[in-house]
């Protein structure tokens, strides 16, 4: 039997970690007994659950502070449990502030004998770049999804033989589950993504709402529905348009078919960017934070772009409104503009499904089960 930890911090690195292990169930030729710090995907593969996400997922600087005590509990107990259990491998998926610190504590006691794997690098190649040098030393393999961070690795590290590049999740996910499902709506869609963060619905909720309240006193024949990343945002969402004295039907989970019905999305920077790009629709990336991590963002985010389409495009493919760019007025003209010019909306569509190839498996790449299973 082998026994496999896995330290994912939010919901994204969840539901990639569950399809990891489904994966190396489905391959490894022998029992596995998984333990983690996850949520209710990786639950529904079996796994233990040491510490639930469900007070983890926070983003910003003043955010993070205000947790410290919290995060440095945890920390020691994940430790200790770790000592405990002695895993055979130990996979980091994402979440760089808690995980690499944690990485560091666990390579101190020369008797933990784990393999340590990091699989969906953090974004080091947008800031923190002086991270590249600790990760590659704590980790006997780091497996990326973008094929541009195996050539960014690649400039700092020797051993080339640690970082793989292993495809992106989403493509498998979207392609088998949810692609090809279409429901039928009495009216056209546009689909609001608030993120999956409760700070994050809170600080880009309501700019969302303006903007749909100004295309439905315009728009009659358009529909506006929100997604709820999961049932337990749902009162959060309600709360809102209770606020703006307004109700939108909320839909708690399936958001692929959501998506792929929209005409358009307005949907907060990040995966979910990534997801509706493979998928085709076209999208408004919007964000917020506070103040001072937004200033320090300023200072030290070294790309052009933050939402990931973008990114993994290298152009500018869909609009970004952005901190003070976050503006009802300024979404609703981009949002007018895709819903009554065909030409320009088929123009996004076409750029963005070019991101498919970009992150699917070449024949000769090998996926990330086998990366973690090899000796």
């Amino acid at each position: 039997m082998k026994k496999i930890f896995i330290a994912a911090g939010e919901q994204s690195g969840d539901m990639h970690g569950a399809a990891l292990v489904e994966s190396l169930k489905k391959n490894s030729g022998e029992t596995l007994e998984v333990h983690c710090i996850g949520g209710n995907y990786l639950k529904s593969q079996g796994a233990i659950i040491f510490r639930s996400i469900e007070h983890l997922s926070v983003i910003g600087i003043i955010e993070v502070l205000k947790k410290i005590n919290f995060f440095k509990k945890l920390l020691k107990d994940a430790v200790e449990y770790i000592y405990k259990l002695q895993p055979d491998i130990i996979i980091f998926i994402d979440y760089p502030g808690f995980n690499i610190r944690l990485a560091e504590r666990l390579r101190a006691n020369s008797k933990l004998t784990s393999k340590f794997i990091y699989y969906i690098s953090p974004q080091i190649w947008a800031w923190h770049t002086s991270r590249v040098y600790n990760i590659t030393k704590l980790m006997d393999k780091i497996l990326v999804i973008f094929r541009f961070e195996k050539d960014f690795y690649e400039k700092y590290v020797q051993n080339n033989g640690k970082i793989a590049f292993v495809g992106h999740p989403l493509m498998q996910r979207i392609n088998t589950e949810f692609y090809y499902e279409n429901k039928k709506f009495k009216k056209k869609i546009i689909a609001l993504l608030p993120g999956s963060r409760i700070n994050e619905i809170n600080k880009i909720l309501p700019c969302m709402i303006e903007t749909a309240k100004k295309i439905i006193g315009e728009f009659k024949d358009f529909k506006i529905i929100i997604s709820a990343s999961d049932k337990t945002k749902i009162e959060i969402i309600k709360r809102h348009l209770k606020n703006a004295s307004i109700d939108f039907p909320i839909i708690a989970g399936n958001a692929y078919a959501l998506i792929q019905n929209a005409e358009c999305v307005i949907v907060s920077s990040g995966t979910a960017t990534l997801e509706t790009g493979i998928i085709g629709t076209p999208m408004i990336a919007v964000y917020k934070v506070n103040f001072i991590t937004g200033l320090l963002g300023r200072l030290f985010i070294k790309i052009k772009n933050i939402a990931l389409i973008n990114i993994v495009l290298n152009k500018t493919a869909v609009k970004e409104f952005i901190q003070g760019n976050m503006k009802s007025e300024l979404i609703y003209e981009e949002l007018k503009k895709i819903l009554t010019d065909k030409k320009y909306a088929d123009s996004i569509r076409a750029e963005l499904v070019k991101s498919r190839e970009l992150l699917k498996l070449g024949k000769d790449e090998i996926p990330a089960f086998k990366e973690i299973l090899a000796d």
